[in-house]
């Protein structure tokens, strides 16, 4: 009988445990999100621009002096385009280190932020929550929530290209080595090419500098690259396409002066074909081909 309750004990205890886990993991989810909202709400972004090396300092002390430049003027400086985009990116990679993936409630919070720094700013160039201009958008708009979503696909991109070249030892980690480089490929492959990917390709067009721009901007343009070798073409095919590009670069006439050694490359190809081939149909019918006399081309008809 003792055995019985202790096992009805046990059984209660583990049932009870796992009622414990979902209302565990729940509270563990809103102590982050508390934690995060915290974070944005106590962010100050005058001093995260201040101290930011990749533009934002200069931003804002070129917003600073033009607003002393112009006190008498009615309304303080706008943005530029370019301007905004860095704002953007560097709110956004701050935000991407309190939060992994940011709830869109942060989003307005940050806005605000932004506004409340650059008063010509208007808080729908930066944030439009979902359902607000119809009901089937569901995904927020404008530059934050914009900024990241490309900001965790280059997250995404750099993860698959690290998970994708393990050093091989062997010829069993050879192999492991190149099923993982085919799932990295994939995992690129599907990541959507947006507007950050298209602008950083027009850059790539002159942009030679500073090295780390160069980098940065190179692996965020993979998927573009990866797209126009590996998706409706088989590996032969574009390697066959690069060849010929290669060899009409390099032999620009070829193509023209194909009919003036047409003769050569006949017999070159009978001479070859009776030495190499053993099927005696096939070789029958070389021979034949061989006694045929050359005839020269009407080039006229060419």
């Amino acid at each position: 009988m003792p055995n019985v309750v202790s096992a009805m004990s046990e059984a209660e205890e583990s049932t009870s445990g796992k009622r414990r886990r979902p209302v565990a993991a729940a509270a563990t989810a809103k102590l982050q999100r508390m934690n995060e909202a915290a974070g944005v709400s106590e962010l100050d972004l005058r001093v995260l621009l201040n101290t930011d090396q990749t533009g934002g300092k200069h931003i804002l002390e070129g917003c600073e002096q033009s607003v002393e430049d112009n006190e008498d003027d009615s309304e303080p400086p706008t943005l530029s385009e370019t301007q905004r985009n860095k704002v953007t990116e560097i709110i956004v990679k701050h935000l991407l280190t309190i939060a992994e993936n940011p709830d869109h409630n942060l989003f307005p919070v940050l806005t605000r932020k932004i506004v409340s720094l650059f008063p010509c700013e208007t808080e729908e160039t930066y944030y439009i929550a979902p359902k607000s201009e119809s009901p089937s958008q569901i995904h927020p708009k404008g530059k934050i929530p914009n900024r990241v979503r490309n900001e965790k696909s280059r997250r995404t991109l750099l993860q698959s290209f690290n998970n994708s070249s393990p050093a091989p030892s062997s010829s069993t980690s050879s192999h492991q080595s190149s099923v993982t480089s085919k799932q990295g490929l994939q995992n690129v492959l599907k990541i959507s090419v947006n507007e950050d990917m298209l602008a950083a390709q027009r850059w790539l067009v002159n942009g030679r500098m500073p090295w780390r721009l160069v980098v940065e901007k190179w692996v965020l343009t993979a998927p573009i690259r990866f797209r126009s070798l590996f998706e409706n073409n088989s590996d032969h095919e574009f390697v066959n396409k690069y060849i010929l590009e290669d060899f009409r670069l390099l032999q620009k006439e070829a193509s023209l002066k194909l009919h003036e050694n047409w003769d050569n490359f006949v017999t070159k190809t009978l001479n070859l074909a009776s030495r190499d081939v053993k099927d005696p149909i096939i070789k029958k019918a070389v021979s034949e081909a061989r006694k045929i006399p050359k005839t020269p081309i009407n080039q006229s008809e060419c």
